[in-house]
C-alpha cells in the first residue's frame, strides 16, 4: 500500500480490504468468545500490532467502521459454519504458509517448474499450480484458509498474487528481476515422477493433438493433490515424534 500522510483517510476500498483482512486473521492470535465474537478493544489491540497501515492511516471513525466490519465477517463466518473465502492470500495465514513452503521448497520448486516447462501459458499454469498449492496445504493444515476462489480468472489472480508475496521474500520465486515465473537456482528440486528408460524401437512420432494440453493439465494437478497430499503426512508424522 503506498505511503500516506498521516492525517489523509484510507480510500473505501482499502478500508474494506484491511478490515477484511483483519476479521480473517483474528482466529490466529486473538483468543475471544466464539459465540460473541472479538471485543471492541481486542479488534482495537490487534490492529495496532497486526495491521498497523490500518491503524496509523485511519480516522476515528473509520477505526469504528472497520470494527464493525471485523464484526460482520466474523458473524457470517460463524453463521456460515465454513471457512472465511479470501479472494488474496491472507497476511497473517501466509507467515505460516511461509515457513512450511520454504521447509519443503524442493518439492514445490519442482511442481512449479513443471507447471512452467509443460504448460502452454506459463503465467497462468504456475498461478493454478501455486493456489493448489495453497490449497494442499490449508486442507491439511489450517482449513479455516482453505476457501480460496475456484480454478478460473479469480484462481488465477490468488496464485499471482501468492507469486507476489513470495517474490517479495525471495521465497522460491526469485525476488530480482521482473518475471514471476523466474525460480531460485540455488535450489534442487524433487520431481513429481521419475523418467522410465525406454528402448527405442522407432523414431515413430505421434499426431498432434491441439487439446492434449488439457488433458495433461488435470494430470497434472491430480499428481499434485497426491504429491502434497503425502508431502504433508510426512512432515506431521515429523512433529508428532518432536
Amino acid at each position: 500500500m503506498p505511503k500516506k500522510e498521516v492525517n489523509e483517510e484510507l480510500r473505501p476500498e482499502e478500508l474494506k480490504k484491511l478490515s477484511t483482512d483483519l476479521a480473517y486473521s483474528m482466529p490466529s492470535h486473538t483468543k475471544y468468545d466464539d459465540k460473541k465474537g472479538p471485543t471492541d478493544a481486542q479488534i482495537m489491540k490487534a490492529m495496532k500490532k497486526y495491521y498497523k497501515d490500518l491503524f496509523q492511516y485511519s480516522s476515528n471513525t473509520q477505526k469504528k467502521q472497520a470494527i464493525k466490519i471485523v464484526k460482520k465477517v466474523l458473524s457470517e463466518g460463524l453463521s456460515e459454519g465454513r471457512p472465511m473465502f479470501q479472494d488474496t492470500p491472507n497476511e497473517m495465514a501466509y507467515l505460516d504458509f511461509k515457513k512450511w513452503a520454504y521447509k519443503n521448497r524442493k518439492s514445490v520448486k519442482g511442481i512449479l517448474s513443471k507447471a512452467v516447462e509443460d504448460g502452454r501459458d506459463p503465467g497462468t499454469d504456475i498461478f493454478l499450480a501455486l493456489r493448489q498449492v495453497w490449497l494442499a496445504w490449508a486442507n491439511k493444515n489450517a482449513k479455516e484458509w482453505s476457501r480460496v476462489p475456484n480454478k478460473g480468472p479469480q484462481g488465477k489472480d490468488f496464485g499471482r498474487a501468492l507469486a507476489v508475496m513470495m517474490k517479495s521474500d525471495n521465497l522460491i520465486i526469485k525476488k530480482s528481476g521482473n518475471k514471476l515465473t523466474d525460480m531460485q537456482e540455488d535450489i534442487g528440486i524433487i520431481p513429481i515422477s521419475k523418467p522410465t528408460a525406454k528402448k527405442h524401437t522407432s523414431p515413430a512420432n505421434p499426431p498432434y493433438d491441439p487439446d492434449a494440453h488439457l488433458d495433461r493439465r488435470d494430470d497434472d494437478e491430480e499428481k499434485l493433490q497426491a504429491l502434497l497430499t503425502d508431502l504433508i503426512k510426512s512432515e506431521l508424522k515429523k512433529l508428532s515424534k518432536k
